[in-house]
């Protein structure tokens, strides 16, 4: 073979060395881009489940008044209603509907159920954020002191709930909380 020829050789097997280097980079570049893809996806999945995991509200069963299983209404105490949403339960039935009570900026009570019009399908319910109350399904906020006039008309609000203060009890009718059962099933 002439020296030209083996030149050649030489050359192409440069080249194709080359092209492999060159191959090889790209796949541990693509390899690195799908390790990268993989972990944000899996970090992702974790954050979406770590949001949406129960946020450890402690419910409290509401009162009958004077205990008696024949009443028509339930009682929360208005000393419950501090600065920090209190929350409660009561048997309709089986289905344990989820209401709280918080107090205002205003000196006012307000009640509503721990469940929107909207969101209730999800079962999150809400949590206090400073002087709102924050769906945990779709994120808005609601300002406290609007619960009780500001939501009676349904939609993306904790869902209304009449109430009237009685003393020093808050008083909320069996009838409407057996009304909201069903956001709870």
């Amino acid at each position: 073979m002439s020296h030209n020829g083996r030149r050649n050789n030489d050359e192409q097997r440069e080249r194709l060395e080359k092209l492999k280097k060159e191959k090889d980079a790209r796949r541990k570049m693509f390899l690195n881009a799908g390790v990268i893809g993989v972990i944000a996806l899996v970090m992702g999945v974790l954050l979406f489940i770590g949001l949406n995991q129960p946020r450890g509200v402690d419910y409290a069963p509401a009162q009958e008044i004077g205990g008696d299983a024949n009443s028509t209404v339930m009682t929360v105490p208005v000393s419950s209603a501090g600065g920090s949403a209190k929350f409660y339960t009561y048997d309709s039935g089986g289905t344990q509907v989820r209401f709280f009570s918080v107090m205002g900026s205003d000196g006012k009570p307000h009640i509503a159920t721990d469940a929107c019009d909207v969101c209730f399908g999800s079962h999150k319910g809400y949590r206090q954020t400073a002087s709102t109350m924050t769906c945990n399904n779709c994120g808005k906020s609601f300002a406290i002191n609007d619960l009780g006039h500001g939501n009676t008309s349904g939609g993306c609000w904790p869902s209304y709930l009449p109430m009237k203060v009685d003393g020093n009890n808050i008083v909320i009718q069996k009838s409407d909380l057996d009304g909201k059962a069903y956001m709870f099933r």
